[in-house]
């Protein structure tokens, strides 16, 4: 299609992430990070590093949660 730049499968699922105080409301996206889709964001990132091809465990959020969560906090 003329104009596309990029495009990639992107599953999701939602779900509750609660911390020690707090709960909230969550959409899960599993994505492939080696998709030139996701330039902008691994540009725009602030502070952390973005998701690798082989981390089967790393997570990703945007300064919305992270603010509602409370983070970040003092390390204790």
């Amino acid at each position: 299609m003329p104009g596309v730049k990029a495009a990639t499968p992107v599953v999701w699922a939602s779900g509750i992430l609660g911390t020690r105080d707090d709960t909230t409301g969550v959409r899960v996206f599993g994505i492939d990070p080696q998709s030139a889709a996701y330039a902008p964001i691994r540009e725009a990132m602030v502070s952390g590093q973005f998701l690798s091809p082989d981390d089967r465990s790393g997570i990703l959020i945007g300064q919305p949660l992270a603010k509602s969560l409370g983070w970040p906090r003092a390390h204790r």
